[in-house]
């Protein structure tokens, strides 16, 4: 019998938290999987779990080879998988037991090339649930399947470009050479773009499967700079640029890829340290920005103008030059963090006795709930509540609302995109949109209140 999907799993010194994620590969409700494990190499006690596991479940293949990097693991995987789609995860993630029936249903009903589907990120350590990992779904078609053409203005934008939140069709990796870049980190930048580049059926949907873990001391997708090169992203970068550049929708695409590639840059330089940030410095100066005129690194090519000065300021400053401008901002941005350390609810609209929903349980949201719980009638919802068993405060699922009575709904949230979901979601389930509090939507400030300054102080 032919396999539906070859999960290719690299591991390298996972010991820690691989059990944790072969249970939820195992555990799949989409059960014609073969599960192709790359011992990378592993010093700890990583190839002993595998062993043991594939004991128990035939469909588990592992490969030992010698340490080369998740890369060359990842491209074996591929050679080696005979399913009709590949899902290539990491060893220290969480996967809803859905995940691949979901992707593989829809695969198979658009016949689509391309599979992705939203995450969010956990702490490591804390387990708690950190924001969402992706950059913006408002740029995803309302419809199954779209083409790389009708997100060729966001192509680097609409979906965050990793390998381990895609179902992709196995013969059209195959069709368009489609393999990992060599590198230390960010290896799986160029093979994402390139699954999204040529794709002609992509599919998208729009509910967390996977779980990131993050601030792991050692990962085999860990660190900011490499041992062969001192910032390989910079090399996943290059690569990208070096295909796009020869395509004729390479201008349609270039504002996105700026954005991409300029978060990514900053991003890992700023979290670089000592000797390290001088020489990531000079790298991205000499070897990236010279790749771009002037008008290119513009502000109209950017959609934050801290991220452009600070690109503007890698070109024309020297790293010492550039460090003081980088904690001038850090110093700015650490005085906002400050004065926002807790999120205020105001609304005159509340009278004594009223009973409420909360429709989000991050940060906001649980700020809002010590805040109101006290004096109202609080019910707190969020659509990841099963990721929420550990936590001090009660989260049910957000189906609860057609067995409550309420007066007010507070969508905790201040992204333009979710709080847009999320509206649709209580407006389906048959809310009246008079109901719907929505601090964080300027069109329902309340002029000259104190609602709205709560709300403009506290943002």
């Amino acid at each position: 019998m032919s396999v539906d999907i070859s999960v290719i799993i690299p591991v390298y010194n996972a010991d820690k938290y691989l059990a944790a994620a072969l249970d939820d590969i195992v555990r799949q409700t989409q059960e014609n999987i073969e599960i192709i494990c790359i011992n990378d190499g592993s010093t700890d006690n990583s190839a002993d779990i595998l062993r043991q596991y594939a004991r128990q479940d035939s469909r588990i293949k592992v490969v030992d080879k010698a340490n080369e990097g998740a890369a060359v693991a990842r491209n074996i995987g591929i050679e080696l998988a005979e399913g009709k789609y590949l899902s290539i995860l990491d060893a220290d993630d969480l996967f809803e037991p859905d995940m691949l029936e979901r992707a593989y249903v829809e695969a198979e009903r658009h016949q689509a090339e391309v599979v992705i589907f939203d995450n969010d990120r956990f702490d490591s350590e804390s387990g708690r649930i950190l924001s969402k990992n992706q950059y913006s779904n408002a740029y995803v078609p309302a419809e199954n399947p779209f083409s790389s053409d009708d997100v060729c203005e966001h192509l680097f934008t609409f979906s965050f470009n990793v390998s381990w939140n895609m179902l992709i069709n196995r013969q059209y990796v195959t069709n368009h050479h489609i393999r990992f870049q060599n590198i230390e980190q960010h290896n799986d930048a160029f093979f994402s773009v390139c699954c999204k580049l040529s794709a002609r059926r992509i599919c998208f949907i729009e509910e967390t499967l996977v779980h990131y873990r993050k601030n792991l001391k050692a990962s085999i997708s860990s660190g900011h700079t490499g041992q062969k090169n001192i910032f390989p992203g910079v090399m996943a970068l290059i690569a990208i640029h070096d295909k796009i550049i020869k395509m004729p929708d390479y201008d349609k695409m270039l504002r996105s890829f700026i954005i991409y590639s300029s978060n990514l840059i900053l991003f890992n330089l700023n979290q670089t340290r000592g000797e390290d940030y001088f020489n990531v410095f000079q790298t991205v100066k000499q070897d990236w920005f010279t790749r771009f005129s002037p008008d290119v690194i513009c502000p109209a090519n950017y959609n934050s103008q801290v991220s452009y000065q600070l690109c503007k300021s890698i070109i024309e400053n020297d790293a010492i030059t550039h460090l003081f401008l980088l904690l001038d901002t850090k110093m700015k941005e650490n005085q906002v963090m400050s004065a926002n350390k807790q999120w205020i609810f105001s609304d005159p609209r509340l009278k004594p006795g009223n009973r409420l929903v909360i429709y989000g349980a991050g940060d906001i949201g649980t700020d809002y709930y010590r805040q109101l719980s006290p004096n109202y009638c609080v019910t707190l919802i969020d659509r990841a509540f099963a990721r929420y068993p550990d936590r001090s405060l009660p989260v049910d699922s957000p189906e609860i609302l057609t067995e409550l009575e309420f007066d007010w709904v507070i969508i905790a949230s201040q992204m333009t995109k979710s709080v847009s979901q999320i509206r649709e979601n209580l407006i389906k389930y048959g809310i009246s949109e008079d109901k719907i509090l929505s601090p964080f939507e300027k069109s329902v400030y309340l002029k000259g209140s104190s609602y709205e300054s709560d709300c403009r102080r506290h943002m």
